[in-house]
């Protein structure tokens, strides 16, 4: 009923053949059309505001450009990887009823083609506009429209995800783990990874010097006692991971505000942000829902709360500069702003 009903609201966008009145062919019969859309799917959400979903708009991107890390000679041993395994799939299941070997195949294919753009990038040739349109298609959740129900559920795609056997299961499972590797009489010593920092690279080859931005690995070693094992779930709770390799690539990130909070009220269109001390020049860029900063507000924090007027009521996210704290939130479903460093503030 729902749907016979939408379908009723669209067809009044459809311009009728025939004789009409002349008041509704100009574009002010337009917009009286377009008025009685607006009522009539008020009055259908209206009816059905418990069972059909709304959708919620979340951020979108567009990425130009990309680089792939050029270590040809591990994608052709995981090219000979998922062709085994492929193989080996085929054997124990010659009908794939499992799936496994379109897995393998499909993870071959991916890495096939980051293999030609690597070699592309050892020869500096500068990416075609078709490889740097594959690479920006790294991951996408989209509407998976093929499920019958009124709030359709997302569908993970991109070739981030055509690497996992499980799309949603595998490609959005956490990225910590740890392993034991040797064991002696004075303990276990295991190897590890949390989740992934963003990393910062300046490319200057195949093309003028650009600046990417881009996940790392973060791997760890740990030594433990014999008597007790760590395990994912232990190795969370760690104090301390030791990772000398990576003090030559990463940065100390700058030391949080002691305590700050800062909220958006949306009635009143103004910044709230509350602080146990006085944090001195604010500069705060208002984002939109691609993340690009489209009005920028200077304000000077002080004791307490400070409050600043915002007009626009496109903002989606914000960027916090205070010193050398950088930092970012964005709006939640209801277009709130909440965020929160350091301990809270005091009542």
């Amino acid at each position: 009923l729902y749907d016979a009903w939408l379908t009723a609201i669209r067809a009044l966008a459809v311009v009728p053949k025939g004789t009409l009145p002349s008041f509704l062919t100009d574009k002010t019969g337009q917009d009286l059309r377009l008025n009685t859309i607006a009522a009539a799917y008020g009055q259908l959400k209206h009816n059905y505001v418990l069972v059909a979903g709304q959708p919620y708009a979340e951020f979108g991107c567009e990425i130009p450009d990309g680089y792939v890390e050029p270590v040809p000679a591990a994608y052709k041993a995981l090219i000979e990887y998922a062709a085994r395994g492929a193989k080996l799939a085929a054997l124990l299941d010659s009908s794939d009823r499992t799936k496994v070997r379109a897995h393998f195949e499909r993870v071959g294919q991916v890495l096939r083609v980051l293999l030609a753009i690597a070699e592309d990038e050892l020869a500096g040739r500068p990416l075609s506009i078709i490889q740097r349109r594959w690479l920006g298609m790294v991951a996408e959740l989209t509407v998976d429209i093929s499920v019958e129900t009124t709030g359709h559920p997302p569908m993970y795609t991109g070739w981030y995800f055509d690497l996992f056997y499980d799309r949603e299961a595998d490609g959005m499972r956490g990225a910590d783990y740890i392993a034991d590797y040797f064991t002696s009489q004075e303990g276990v010593t295991y190897v590890g990874a949390t989740a992934p920092r963003l990393g910062i690279f300046v490319v200057d080859a195949g093309g003028p010097p650009r600046a990417f931005v881009g996940p790392v690995a973060r791997a760890y070693e740990v030594k433990g006692p014999l008597d007790a094992r760590y395990s994912d779930e232990t190795a969370r709770t760690l104090a301390r991971r030791d990772e000398p390799w990576a003090a030559g690539y990463t940065i100390n990130a700058a030391p949080q505000p002691s305590s700050l909070q800062l909220r958006y009220d949306v009635e009143a269109r103004q910044l709230v942000l509350t602080s146990d001390r006085a944090l001195g020049p604010a500069t705060l860029k208002l984002l939109d829902h691609h993340r690009v900063a489209f009005n920028t507000v200077r304000a000077n924090v002080r004791k307490g709360e400070t409050r600043i007027a915002i007009k626009d009521k496109r903002i989606a996210g914000l960027f916090v500069e205070i010193g050398t704290f950088r930092d970012f939130v964005v709006t939640d479903a209801y277009g709130q702003i909440q965020g929160q460093w350091g301990k809270p503030p005091p009542e």
